[in-house]
């Protein structure tokens, strides 16, 4: 597929979405009007959790680059955080509520790539401790979360150009408890843009990577939090200290909601890691972070750690394209090339050692035909000698 066929499938796949996020994800929950001094709505609706890992090629902690995993490589990781905090509610007189008090979650992302320009992922939450109190009912339930798929299309990758080009689309599944904020109260759509590109520090070669995403959900309230359509943002840097070791990177990333509701507010976290790399296809990840602007999802602190197995590309045919290229065929006098000759017709190390034993029974006659004409002359020049000896007598 060319690049402008590729671009043109990409931006399709974009407007679909956002077609489908805008007239089909359902809105089981509107919001309801509030005095901000009474419990007038019920808990729920909420997704606590906004982390997704990033686990396939390009990924920092929570930003995805351009690449991908490759032709039928599969990939996957689990990563286990802990947040605190990751929604307060604030009332009509100033005061706050921690709804959530605490989550420990794992995440484990299964992935494969298609070609060498796609790449598909499952992602499977689960909340092995949820803790929370909402307006004095406290509740404790651990379970699994939203599932969601992903599926990545690169256009561009900054390993071969100047920069990287993608577009993702993310969906999800209200598979979560809604009342224990584990789950959002609808399914929600959301394509996104992503461009990344490499350069050489003094430190190794770094990534630099921008995710841009439209959120399309149902809307829920709770006091003055409101969940609709969201603009979803990212930007995320790593750096390879050590090559094939060692990597440092850092995460910012957050939602904007587009409809003017009261004190909206809008989720926005950092996160630092370091990833090391244990062998050639496993590494290991540990990260800490927290909210810089409070809202659903962004907690005081998260810590997080985790693995992920990811293979290298195999060899395939554009690998011996690219050794071709690097050692051309050998250029002859008479314009003919190392390519052009029959080899078949060179001998082996097998004909030259018959060659040679064929050919040393034929020398050795020689040798002794020179012998013996050598031993008649000496005998020759004896009995000359002699001869005159006697004469002399």
């Amino acid at each position: 597929m060319s690049d402008l066929g590729s671009l043109r499938y990409m931006w399709l796949s974009v407007v679909v979405a956002m077609v489908v996020g805008t007239f089909v994800v359902p809105s089981s929950a509107m919001a309801q009007e509030d005095d901000g001094t009474s419990a007038s709505v019920e808990r729920g609706g909420f997704n606590a959790q906004n982390f997704r890992p990033a686990a396939g090629a390009g990924a920092i902690l929570a930003n995805e680059g351009a690449d991908t995993a490759g032709h039928l490589n599969a990939y996957g990781s689990v990563v286990f955080d802990y947040m605190s905090e990751p929604l307060v509610v604030t009332y009509g007189d100033g005061t706050e509520d921690s709804v959530v008090h605490q989550q420990l979650g794992a995440q484990m992302v299964l992935g494969v790539g298609v070609e060498e320009r796609f790449q598909f992922e499952l992602g499977i939450p689960v909340a092995v401790v949820n803790e929370g109190n909402y307006l004095g009912i406290p509740f404790s339930e651990a379970g699994i979360g939203d599932l969601y798929g992903r599926a990545k299309a690169s256009v561009l990758s900054s390993k071969d150009e100047a920069v990287g080009f993608a577009a993702m689309l993310d969906v999800t599944v209200p598979t979560g408890d809604v009342d224990a904020y584990r789950g959002a109260n609808s399914a929600t759509v959301q394509p996104t843009v992503v461009g990344d590109t490499r350069f050489q520090t003094p430190a190794g070669e770094a990534l630099v990577a921008a995710n841009l995403g439209m959120q399309f959900q149902g809307s829920a309230a709770a006091h003055d939090l409101e969940m609709r359509t969201q603009l979803a943002y990212g930007l995320g840097a790593s750096v390879e200290v050590v090559p094939h070791r060692l990597g440092l990177g850092i995460d910012l990333y957050g939602a904007a909601g587009l409809s003017e509701v009261r004190r909206q507010k809008n989720p926005l976290e950092m996160l630092a890691g370091a990833r090391v790399q244990f062998t050639e296809e496993l590494s290991g990840t540990v990260g800490a972070g927290g909210g810089l602007v409070g809202g659903v999802g962004s907690p005081k602190w998260r810590v997080l750690t985790g693995v992920t197995f990811l293979p290298r590309s195999v060899p395939g045919d554009d690998d011996f394209v690219e050794a071709t290229e690097e050692f051309p065929a050998h250029d002859f006098d008479d314009g003919s090339t190392a390519d052009d000759e029959d080899l078949t017709d060179t001998p082996g190390e097998e004909e030259l050692l018959e060659e040679e034993s064929d050919e040393s029974p034929a020398e050795e006659p020689a040798q002794e035909e020179e012998e013996s004409a050598d031993e008649q002359l000496g005998d020759d020049d004896t009995d000359g000698s002699g001869g005159d000896d006697a004469d002399a007598e």
